[in-house]
């Protein structure tokens, strides 16, 4: 089944709400839909906003099939932390071998786990934050 999951879904998206696929705008906590999901689908087609789905994917070990933009400034390497593809077909298709091949999947998840535990733990944002301030306050 998908599940798309997202705060006020436009009217095209919501029409498609039937038996194999749930338009959900209501999700109190995200974490209940990465811990009952097999896959993100990231099909990003604009580079605006934050990453944090992505990051939150990848925090709660959920596997990742996106779009070059999807994972944009994030420090993925297609193919190791995340499945990245470049047209709808791509995307299906990714998506599919990652439902079918659970190994796959539980790959991806790993490696995306590793690199958001290390290169974007709180201790590390916290310290380039920091010396963004020390910089913008004129000290070193």
């Amino acid at each position: 089944k998908l599940w798309i999951v997202g705060r006020n879904p436009p009217k095209d998206i919501v029409s498609y709400n039937s038996q194999d696929v749930k338009v959900d705008g209501n999700v109190e906590d995200i974490r209940t839909a990465y811990g009952k999901s097999d896959v993100l689908l990231a099909p990003i087609r604009n580079g605006r906003g934050t990453k944090y789905k992505i990051l939150e994917a990848m925090a709660t070990k959920t596997p990742i099939v996106g779009t070059r933009l999807a994972i944009e400034g994030i420090n993925v390497t297609g193919g190791r932390e995340a499945f990245v593809a470049t047209s709808s077909q791509e995307l299906a298709a990714k998506t599919v071998a990652v439902l079918k091949n659970p190994e796959i999947g539980q790959k991806l998840a790993k490696n995306a786990f590793r690199l958001v535990s290390t290169q974007y733990n709180w201790e590390k944002i916290s310290d380039k934050l920091d010396s963004v301030y020390r910089e913008v306050g004129g000290r070193k």
